[in-house]
């Protein structure tokens, strides 16, 4: 579940909240086409029992291991 909220003038207001599966990639894997970048979708967005909208995103879960990490920063 994904809870959005917008923050203006200092004050943080509830929008919205909404349930999305993120696209998983493991470390192993490349991130090329087909699968990734993953596309944009649209997600519902309530607020209780009331429509408050939709959004249009993207969620991924990257997996990295340390040694693929410890390469690109070196």
């Amino acid at each position: 579940m994904f809870i959005l909220y917008t923050i203006s003038q200092g004050k943080s207001e509830f929008i919205g909240r909404t349930v999305a599966k993120p696209h998983v990639k493991l470390a192993e894997e490349p991130y090329t086409k087909p699968h990734f970048p993953a596309s944009l979708e649209w997600y519902e967005l309530t607020r209780g029992p009331d429509h408050a909208g939709e959004l249009l995103a993207t969620f991924e879960l990257l997996h990295v291991s340390y040694k693929i990490c410890f390469k690109v920063f070196l």
